[in-house]
Order: structure tokens, then sequence, then C-alpha cells
């Protein structure tokens, strides 16, 4: 009776791990290592984050390039049944927060601001994060589940 209470226990500590493990995606990260995702107003392991309208959302992402690069273009879609929607495409990355030229191995972050439309529906979506080199390859490619509220 005993060891069934700690075969229970520990399969909720496994179901939460994977639970958690599931709040930010990797879609295709092939010139670095994700370290961390943090989105403003969504609580740790909060499925799906809110994206409040008329508000900005700040994604703060940690990551480590393998890859040297001069360059790094952001790019963000909003993915809907299915349908990838470009919002924010081909911003200079290098112009806002990241110190470029990248260097290989050395941990950088980089933030995101999204602003939030007061006109958009409120509807669930993922929001696709795509940080590319200057030779088209992802230093980071994350996915987030979100819902926009009021």
């Amino acid at each position: 009776m005993m060891s069934l209470k700690i075969v229970v226990v520990i399969l909720c500590f496994v179901v939460l791990q994977l639970v958690s493990a599931t709040v930010f995606k990797d879609c295709g990260t092939n010139a670095g290592t994700l370290a961390s995702v943090d989105v403003s107003d969504c609580p740790q392991n909060t499925v799906p984050c809110p994206f409040k309208r008329g508000a900005n959302v700040t994604l703060v992402v940690k990551l480590t390039p393998t890859e040297a690069s001069k360059g790094a273009t952001l790019n963000l879609y909003g993915i809907i049944a299915g349908i990838k929607t470009p919002f924010q495409t081909k911003v200079d990355a290098c112009k806002s927060d990241i110190t470029c030229p990248i260097t290989q191995g050395q941990a950088t972050t980089f933030t995101a601001v999204v602003y939030v439309q007061p006109a958009y529906p409120k509807l669930r979506l993922v929001v696709d994060v795509e940080l590319t080199s200057d030779d088209g390859k992802f230093l980071v490619c994350v996915q987030v589940p979100a819902e926009i509220t009021d």
C-alpha cells in the first residue's frame, strides 16, 4: 500500500514536469541553444499566456548562439487555426537590444515588445518568435501559446 502511494506521488511530479516543459515549444532552433523565455503578465506554467488587448506584451528570450553572425532579424507571427500570419517581420534585431556581431557561445538576451491592438478579436493562437542569423538559420525559434483577452 505504501509503495502505491509513492508511485502516485512520483507520477504526479512527472506529470507536472511534462506540463511545465510544454509551455514554450522550440520550433526549429538550429544555430543556438534556447535557455529561457519569459512573457510579461504570464505566470510560470500558465497556458495559454494572456495577451491583453490595448497593452504591450514583452517577451524576453535568453539563448546561446552556436554560430557567429554579423546580424540578426526578428520575425513575429501569429498562428491561428494552423495559418501562420506575419505580425512584425524583418525587424533588425541589432538596432534594438542585441549586440552585433553575435558571438558564438556567448549568452545573449533579446526582448520583443508586442502591442496587442484593441481591435484584435479575443481568441487563442500561437505566437511564433523567430530570431534568424544573417545566413537565415534560426538562432532561436520558439512558439508561445497565447490568448487575446480584455
